[in-house]
């Protein structure tokens, strides 16, 4: 029954949207799902039996955690900012140590199929949220300026989920043959589409580096042609590839539009917005100023810049900026060291496609969360600790095959 109920939660991450409160206490349906699963699985735990803890795992995990519960504690606004922790933090490692137990306790091959079906049924989910949001494009719903936003409350926040979306097709599109390739083709299509009609730029970014980053692995270019990895190769590699970044950026509207409108653009928007959130950290570095307080904080910190050009700002559009703000040192330790982890851990030695998968996604969110606050959602929050699991779990699968 627990694993149905992986699959269910998983299919539906964007269920989140679903809102209501219990005794006046605001929870998600994404949240009770969780809820549930943990709830079944402690029934079903059997009485003596322990969950492996592995010190490297479990140390970042627990920075992070205790520095978001102490955050929310000294937070001006403790309601508030205790319905950030248990949505973006408490429901996401609860089903973080089911999914490690759960998956820890099969074998290698067990692992390998189930894991692939938890990753249809996210699939699944983001064919049916884009083929919603081809509705809204094909009947010109859009926001103001023209960009896709379908029923989430911004295009950033679509795109923020269609793009691990389109990573998981990919990833199956590697793996399949004949009519279910061309199927996953049209796939990865319609998410382009998508993705352009929101017109996030971070999201485009992300996914160029993440893919070429996959690409590079999979098709093992620093083994194929060695000599290119000498100093000369690797200097023009990076100067190609710099060359590259640029002609991409100049195109981006978000920079062209930093030449062309006067200061109003929304990269002077974000640069206005990170110069409050450094302002902001430096005053409170040491316990942050509680999850979910960034609005308020910017708001009161007006007085010490020109006037701003965006005033409806819930998040610093910086990850680092945002876990240190929100967690203080502990949270942002803490991430840093899960990041380091998580790489570490999905060695780039083992070109296994799903490493791969995890790798780019890795890549991917940490290239966006530079210029959005991309873990900073219920769904974003619950995707990160999944995609962190399938690495904990197949690190863990291929430390016992070692032995």
């Amino acid at each position: 029954m627990i694993f149905y109920l992986l699959n269910f939660i998983v299919f539906a991450i964007p269920a989140y949207l679903i809102r209501f409160s219990f005794f006046g206490v605001p929870f998600t349906f994404l949240e009770i799902l969780i809820y549930i699963l943990f709830i079944v699985w402690l029934f079903q735990f059997k009485k003596g039996r322990k969950i492996n803890f592995d010190a490297k795992i479990w140390i970042p995990v627990l920075l992070l955690f205790y520095g978001a519960t102490l955050s929310t504690i000294f937070s001006s606004n403790l309601i508030a900012s205790a319905g950030i922790w248990k949505g973006y933090f408490l429901g996401p490692l609860l089903f973080f140590t089911v999914f490690l137990d759960v998956f820890g306790r099969m074998d290698a091959k067990k692992q390998d199929l189930k894991i692939d079906i938890l990753l249809r049924w996210f699939l699944f989910s983001g064919y049916l949220v884009a083929i919603i949001a081809s509705a809204y494009l094909l009947s010109g719903n859009l926001t103001y300026d023209g960009r896709l936003s379908a029923f989430y409350l911004s295009p950033n926040h679509l795109a923020m989920f269609l793009a691990p979306v389109f990573l998981v097709n990919l990833y199956f599109f590697f793996k399949a043959n004949g009519t279910r390739k061309a199927v996953l083709f049209l796939g990865m299509a319609l998410m382009v589409l998508l993705l352009y009609a929101t017109g996030s730029s971070g999201a485009w970014v992300g996914l160029f580096v993440g893919i070429l980053l996959w690409l590079f692995l999979k098709y093992r270019i620093f083994l194929r042609y060695p000599q290119l990895f000498n100093r000369k190769g690797v200097a023009c590699f990076f100067g190609f590839l710099v060359l590259l970044s640029v002609a991409v950026i100049l195109k981006l509207s978000a920079v062209a539009d930093y030449f062309n409108n006067g200061g109003r653009s929304s990269l002077h928007s974000r640069l206005m917005i990170w110069r409050s959130a450094t302002k902001i950290l430096s005053d409170n570095w040491i316990l942050g100023i509680g999850p979910g307080m960034f609005q308020e904080y910017y708001l009161a910190y007006q007085k010490y810049f020109i006037p701003y050009l965006e005033w409806a700002v819930s998040q610093p559009h910086n990850i680092f900026l945002a876990f240190w703000l929100q967690t203080g040192v502990l949270g942002i330790i803490g991430f840093i060291y899960m990041i380091i982890m998580l790489y570490s851990s999905a060695s780039i030695k083992n070109y296994k496609e799903l490493y791969l998968l995890v790798i780019s996604f890795l890549t991917y969110f940490l290239v966006h969360g530079l210029v959005d606050t991309i873990y900073w959602k219920n769904d974003l929050a619950l995707m990160f600790w999944f995609f962190a699991g399938i690495v904990v779990i197949f690190s863990f699968s291929d430390k016992v095959k070692n032995k």
